[in-house]
């Protein structure tokens, strides 16, 4: 792509582009640990033993219809539920994601999702979670539950 090809852009489109090169930036920085949750805004925090995590709604985030598009929700709800998850670990532990389920609820309009995620059982293979996605208006947009496979961080080196 050629500098040329930019100046055809309207200002939604360079609003988006910047905040591209802006997660790229904050990635490469180290003030983010990963490109989609810099890309996606995503901003964490604890309360009361939930893990919490709020996305901005940007024009990114929509499907064809203008609302946020259900795999971004998803992604939203996986990130905040395996954050809580590695809270729980033991230094040499990993985990990963076995299977998770969504039901959708509403619409995901606004100015930002907020994803609160608890668990619901520990045990030592696995770990059970539930997550709850909220519009700013406090509507309920996605409900998930979602096990979580504990790994030894050795034997995936090894394999």
């Amino acid at each position: 792509m050629k500098l040329e090809e930019f100046e055809c852009l309207n200002d939604e489109e360079k609003h988006l582009l910047l905040s591209m090169l802006r997660a790229i930036q904050l990635k490469k920085e180290g003030k983010q640990k990963t490109y989609i949750h810099s890309l996606l805004g995503l901003h964490e925090a604890e309360e009361d033993g939930e893990m919490v995590i709020k996305m901005p709604i940007t024009p990114l985030l929509d499907n064809s219809l203008q609302i946020v598009h259900g795999g971004m929700t998803a992604t939203l709800l996986d990130s905040t539920m395996g954050k809580l998850v590695f809270k729980t670990l033991l230094p040499h532990q990993l985990a990963v994601t076995q299977e998770m389920k969504i039901n959708y609820t509403a619409p995901a309009v606004g100015q930002e999702l907020i994803c609160k995620a608890a668990i619901l059982h520990k045990g030592t293979k696995t770990i059970l979670v539930e997550g709850k996605v909220y519009r700013d208006d406090d509507v309920l947009v996605a409900h998930s539950t979602a096990t979580f496979f504990i790994l030894e961080q050795n034997k995936i080196q090894n394999a």
